[in-house]
């Protein structure tokens, strides 16, 4: 009978223990959703479940895996970044029930082969206690397909775009999952800086944006989601004005650039347009509101923003301007930078600005003399001689059209070695010595058709040649430029030129490219004018 009862209660005992363990795995779960996008960025959102008791709960990555992190958010409540000594943890504070953690991860990808993409990333969320498993679930971009993937409990979908399953392990240390897929239409986007700048009087906005290429497809135009209402103005890139096609209907707007983006190129883009009253920012009792804004779902590791005053004082502000620039009489800058910028958290960058606004005799100035300047518009109007312009006959205009094209063309040029310069692939002996000979050929043909070309416009054509010939001689410049560049890659290659002369050396020609070039674009923009 003694037997009996101490059997009985060791069985009690276990089924207790059976029954409490369910109950936990079923409060706490743990849910992980991967998703690559088709810019190379990895975003990662964790769901735990925890009992109604539990005020937080803290979710940990392998500690290498911080320098990839790029922004975290959660909708459940406060965070806070713990750094330990084999992983970093992201504290979540908030009510028992499903706590969020939305991660944002770049630079994870590596190139498998030829064709396809690697990503390694932990299979699971690290919990402080044991959870017994993870219900986990990835997706490779539109037009990519997963080739092979490992742990082996998971099952792929139908069109080979995701995989998932629930994988039983202990949740207190990492495991990895390693994913092989196609490369697709993807390309590695990086975007190193991204400036946004406001002028409060016209309630213009000047958007530029610089993009490395890093790997994957090369990209010919980018598009941009302006906010509902804008008014679109233009784009261009350093040089000359882009290509581009507004769609009012859903606010996109892309952009064409005037080449193709390779890898490991740079492309500055800027794009200037009007967005609609108070949904950028809002002016209201000497208290200026601005809510930053991303153009493209993608985060930049610098975001500056530079707000333009005209007859106003700035007082303070929530977050301090790192720079502060008066330009009298009447106009002060205030350079702001937001550090890293991702879609998560731009929502929450308010800046709040106390200014205080005061007349301007400047800014007056021009309703004062409206009465007078239309008088003498009119008395001008009145007196002037009517002047007959005979347009050029359409060869002749095709012609010059050609040549400025061609000279377009040189220009771009330019460009490419500007980004090598500024990316340093200046100085990979295995890269330099055909991408310079690439730009010297190309600068030598268009060369010949431009002197063939503006020798024809000279006999056929009534314009003023002067113009022509100063364009050609500057094109002339360019190429002398380009030739000594290349003999001073030789030189470097050779090993007769020491890297630090070398690049001292390339500095130099810089500057002496970008005075070039500015000054035949200004020419271009003018022959652009006399045309219409």
């Amino acid at each position: 009978m003694k037997n009996t009862l101490i059997i009985i209660l060791m069985f009690l005992v276990v089924i207790s223990a059976v029954y409490e363990g369910s109950v936990v795995h079923a409060e706490e779960s743990l849910e992980r959703l991967i998703e690559i996008d088709r810019y190379g960025f990895t975003y990662v959102v964790d769901r735990v479940s925890i009992p109604d008791s539990r005020d937080y709960v803290e979710i940990g990555f392998p500690k290498n895996l911080i320098q990839n992190l790029v922004d975290f958010y959660s909708p459940s409540g406060k965070l806070e970044l713990i750094i330990e000594d084999q992983f970093f943890w992201i504290k979540v504070s908030g009510k028992g029930g499903e706590i969020i953690l939305k991660t944002i991860f770049g630079d994870m990808l590596q190139l498998a082969d030829v064709d396809n993409f690697k990503l390694t990333f932990p299979l699971n969320p690290v919990t402080r206690e044991d959870l017994g498993g993870v219900k986990v679930t990835l997706t490779v971009p539109s037009g990519s397909s997963i080739v092979r993937f490992s742990p082996r409990d998971l099952e792929i979908g139908e069109e080979k775009m995701n995989i998932s399953g629930t994988v039983s392990l202990d949740t207190t240390k990492t495991q990895n999952l390693e994913v092989v897929f196609s490369k697709g239409s993807m390309s590695l986007l990086r975007i190193p800086l991204t400036q946004v700048k406001l002028d409060l009087e016209s309630g213009e906005v000047e958007y530029v944006v610089k993009m490395n290429l890093r790997e994957g497809s090369t990209l010919d135009s980018f598009t941009f989601n302006l906010p509902e209402g804008s008014k679109f103005i233009e784009a261009r890139d350093q040089l000359r004005k882009l290509q581009a096609n507004f769609n009012g209907e859903n606010n996109e707007l892309r952009v064409s650039f005037d080449r193709v983006l390779q890898i490991s190129e740079i492309q500055t883009i800027s794009v200037r347009f009007k967005p609609p009253a108070e949904t950028f920012y809002k002016l209201e009792n000497s208290k200026l509101t601005i809510k930053p804004i991303l153009l493209f779902n993608l985060s930049t590791p610098s975001y500056e923003l530079i707000v333009v005053l005209r007859s106003m004082e700035y007082i303070s502000s929530n977050l301090e301007p790192y720079r502060i620039v008066k330009e009298y009489p009447e106009k002060t800058l205030l350079y702001f930078n937001l550090g890293i910028t991702s879609p998560l958290t731009i929502s929450q960058r308010i800046i709040e600005i106390d200014v205080k606004q005061f007349f301007s005799f400047y800014s007056a100035a021009p309703y004062l003399a409206a009465s007078s300047l239309i008088i003498l518009i009119i008395g001008i109007l009145l007196y002037r001689t009517t002047l007959v312009v005979k347009p050029l006959p359409t060869e002749q205009l095709e012609k010059i059209k050609k040549f400025i094209e061609l000279t377009e063309t040189m220009l771009s040029l330019y460009m490419i070695l500007e980004e090598l310069i500024s990316s340093r692939k200046i100085l990979e002996r295995s890269y330099i010595r055909t991408r310079l000979l690439e730009i010297k050929n190309s600068t030598s043909r268009n060369m010949l058709k431009i002197l063939s070309l503006s020798t024809d416009i000279k006999k056929t054509t009534s314009i003023d040649v002067s113009r022509i010939d100063k364009i050609v001689g500057g094109l002339r410049d360019f190429e002398k430029m380009v030739e000594n560049m290349w003999s001073l890659c030789q030189k470097y290659l050779s090993g007769s030129v020491g890297k630090a002369t070398y690049l001292d050396s390339i500095e130099k020609m810089q500057n002496e490219f970008r005075k070039n070039v500015k000054e035949i674009s200004e020419e271009i923009e003018i022959l652009k004018k006399t045309l219409h």
